[in-house]
């Protein structure tokens, strides 16, 4: 696989912030909700969300909505 080096950079941050939060699930959560608040006006939404596929039966198809 080719090494890329903007996600290796973008893992190196990601793992740095883990490590600022004693790499606990919960700490990082409340980290991430607080920085979602603070740059709200920055944040990407999408104009229409992609519906959630229709739960499998018990035989395994899709049954309708």
């Amino acid at each position: 696989m080719k090494r890329d080096e903007a996600i290796e950079a973008i893992r190196a941050v990601r793992h740095q912030i883990s490590a600022e939060h004693q790499h606990n699930t919960r700490l990082l959560v409340r980290h991430y909700q607080e920085m979602d608040k603070l740059y709200a006006d920055r944040m990407l939404r999408s104009a229409s969300p992609v519906p959630a596929p229709a739960p499998a039966s018990r035989d395994g198809s899709r049954t309708g909505r």
